[in-house]
């Protein structure tokens, strides 16, 4: 039975692994389940063959089965760090209409001469005459004014459009 050397199979994890995470970049999930599931079956006939003991033993079982642990913990670190807006985080509703947003600063305001930047934590949405209370989200709010001066942990409205 061919041997592999530890670094031949650390280089099949790691290629697996960043190939993969490049891949699922343009959200290709089910394209790569599929390469999952076909890979597994794969590594899965070849432990068969080798156990049953009909013919040689596959030489490279090992190597699928390091790609096949390299897919699969791609697949789950992009999936853990992927964010996805559901009815409760504020980028749901950036759909440039006008909004009011009740929220909290949570960061010192940048100043700069002609405008301000606040970034504003957000406690409720109302849109539309529709209220939702409990979301959650940053936003970074700008104004030309420079007076009122608002700080860090303000209480505030921000009323606008929001992309």
């Amino acid at each position: 039975m061919q041997r592999f050397h530890t670094a031949s199979l650390s280089y099949t994890f790691l290629l697996t692994f960043l190939c993969t995470t490049f891949l699922l970049q343009w959200d290709s999930f089910h394209i790569l389940l599929t390469i999952v599931a076909i890979s597994s079956i794969g590594a899965a006939m070849m432990f068969a063959h080798q156990r049953i003991g009909h013919g040689k033993p596959c030489p490279y079982l090992p190597v699928m089965i390091i790609a096949c642990v390299g897919l699969l913990i791609a697949a789950f670190r992009v999936h853990q760090t992927t964010h996805t807006p559901t009815p409760h985080t504020i980028d749901t509703y950036a759909t440039k209409q006008f909004v009011e947003i009740q929220g909290t600063i949570v960061r010192e305001p940048d100043r700069r001469p002609l405008q301000t930047k606040y970034t504003v934590e957000a406690n409720s949405l109302t849109y539309s005459g529709t209220t939702i209370d409990q979301i959650d989200g940053l936003v970074l709010a700008t104004t030309r004014s420079v007076f009122p001066r608002f700080q860090y942990g303000d209480q505030v409205i921000v009323s606008g459009m929001l992309e």
